[in-house]
């Protein structure tokens, strides 16, 4: 077989019709790095290649560049169909594929943003390690029986081959009552204080300040959704318009009062659902699934907040001095 045959599917339509054309060989060149890309992100090639080899009007081959709408699909998690929010891998490979000879990349420049780009991963999650008993307590059963895929479809529901989360930051705690939010190592990005602060997040048409109580989603395998109180947004600094949120969760009823000591129960009366934690997480913006309604936002209890203790949980006035909230240490 010989060098032609080998790289058929990486090959650009133009090389076929006028041989080797200007700047084919970096198309190629970039439908390799989609292969690595792929492999550097615990997924298979050969789930990539299947993905592709759907009948796309009357071809049905199996070459990168008659797949290009499937590709896009296939690093969705990346973003690669939103220019806007794209990473930079993104940023890197997609014009190295463009359909036009000419708009494609010299190999200069793409050996220039491969050594000068901060290639950040994306990530739908980046705090994935808690206090057992903490997580345990999110909201996710039967008030969350709606809130499933099918009442807030997303094109994250739909894909298949998820990879595992990549980590920019992990939840940290000394004790049971002190949650702290880390950077990990080696850093992926700067550290939380010296991300840009801004005032409100916008995610599918829908703008969301800070303060705005809703459901997020962090787990791609579940179908259950979390409340959580935006406390930051922050940019994640990498050039596009990603942005991290920061939350404190909101807990079911069932899982404060079981933690509560017999004199604190009384504070949490029948009427109410979920109450506010010190509980705190850092993650992508596009976790976010929709603002709660009026009727859930009824089913909150007011004016106090769980603190995890050692041994129980306690329910403390918003203000008291026994609160301490959680903070984000880098």
């Amino acid at each position: 077989m010989n060098a032609a045959q080998k790289t058929w599917r990486h090959e650009r339509c133009e090389m076929a019709a006028l041989g080797q054309a200007r700047r084919a060989d970096i198309f190629a060149l970039g439908c390799v790095y989609l292969e690595m890309l792929t492999v550097l992100d615990g997924r298979s090639v050969l789930d990539l290649r299947a993905h592709c080899n759907h009948p796309t009007g009357d071809y049905t081959g199996s070459q990168y560049s008659h797949a290009m709408r499937r590709i896009k699909t296939w690093f969705a998690y990346r973003c690669f169909d939103d220019p806007a929010y794209c990473d930079c891998w993104g940023r890197t490979i997609l014009p190295m594929l463009a359909e036009e000879e000419t708009a494609r990349p010299e190999a200069t420049d793409v050996l220039r943003k491969f050594l000068t780009e901060d290639l950040l991963p994306s990530s739908s999650r980046f705090c994935a390690c808690h206090f057992n008993d903490a997580t345990a307590a999110l909201v996710d059963d039967k008030h969350t029986g709606t809130r499933n895929s099918n009442a807030f479809p997303t094109d994250m529901a739909t894909m298949d081959g998820f990879v595992n989360a990549i980590e920019f930051f992990e939840v940290k705690n000394n004790t049971t009552a002190d949650f702290r939010v880390e950077l990990i190592h080696p850093p992926r990005c700067e550290p939380w204080q010296e991300l840009t602060a801004t005032s409100s997040v916008t995610f599918k048409g829908c703008t969301y300040p800070v303060g705005s109580i809703v459901w997020v989603k962090t787990d791609r395998s579940s179908k259950s959704f979390s409340m959580a109180e935006i406390a930051e947004v922050r940019h994640i600094g990498d050039g596009t318009q990603r942005v991290l949120i920061r939350v404190f969760w909101f807990y079911e009823r069932q899982h404060v009062v079981r933690r509560l000591r017999a004199a604190h129960k009384k504070t949490f009366p029948d009427r109410y659902s979920f109450a506010k934690t010190t509980h705190t997480d850092v993650f992508l913006w596009d976790c976010i699934q929709a603002a709660i309604t009026e009727e859930e936002s009824a089913m909150i209890l007011p004016g106090r907040v769980a603190v995890w203790w050692p041994k129980s949980l306690r329910l403390y006035n918003m203000n008291s001095p026994r609160v301490r909230w959680a903070s984000v240490c880098t």
